[in-house]
């Protein structure tokens, strides 16, 4: 009886591994966010629906299909940003998660990261239209220290760099975080 017992207990946990295993298929708006955190733009690209929208709670500026493709991922890229998820949760075709924002910007000017409510909203064939970014309780914190971080670096690189312009940093690959590591 032992040896049936243990050979029925090993099928059940295989059965259950593999179906687990199957229903783990990454869903558009995971994948959505690890293209963001890789800067892969043709992959963003063809998952972007054209009526896709970057909304955030806390300003009035919007981001569409073309200026996210063009100045969001790069600006990002040119300061290592990356949303680390912390809690997601699936309903339909919407996604919410927690996520921590993290950047060399905030790194070297020792900002503390930022936790965001970020929505992802898909269509029903699989593309995502609408990206929403909404504050957490640390957000004032966050506005405070980037202010004042911020303007002591920008006063630390016109004194150090005062014929680097924001365009030099954010389009010279590397040149920001080099500035942010030397400040």
């Amino acid at each position: 009886m032992t040896k049936n017992s243990t050979i029925l207990t090993l099928l059940f946990g295989l059965t259950v591994f593999v179906s687990c295993g199957q229903n783990s298929k990454p869903n558009p708006a995971d994948k959505f966010l690890d293209f963001l955190n890789n800067y892969q733009v043709d992959s963003l690209e063809t998952l972007v629906a054209d009526n896709f929208q970057l909304k955030r709670t806390y300003t009035t500026y919007t981001n569409h299909k073309k200026s996210f493709i063009d100045k969001y991922v790069p600006n990002s890229k040119s300061v290592n940003g990356k949303y680390k998820i912390l809690k997601a949760s699936n309903t339909g075709l919407t996604t919410d998660f927690l996520v921590e924002d993290e950047s060399d910007y905030l790194k070297y000017l020792n900002i503390e990261y930022p936790k965001w409510k970020v929505q992802i909203i898909t269509n029903g064939q699989g593309m995502i239209e609408r990206m929403t970014v909404d504050t957490t309780e640390n957000y004032q914190t966050y506005l405070t220290q980037t202010k004042e971080k911020g303007e002591q670096f920008d006063g630390w690189l016109k004194l150090k760099y005062p014929k680097e312009t924001d365009e030099t940093l954010y389009n010279t690959t590397g040149l920001l975080t080099q500035r942010l590591k030397e400040y």
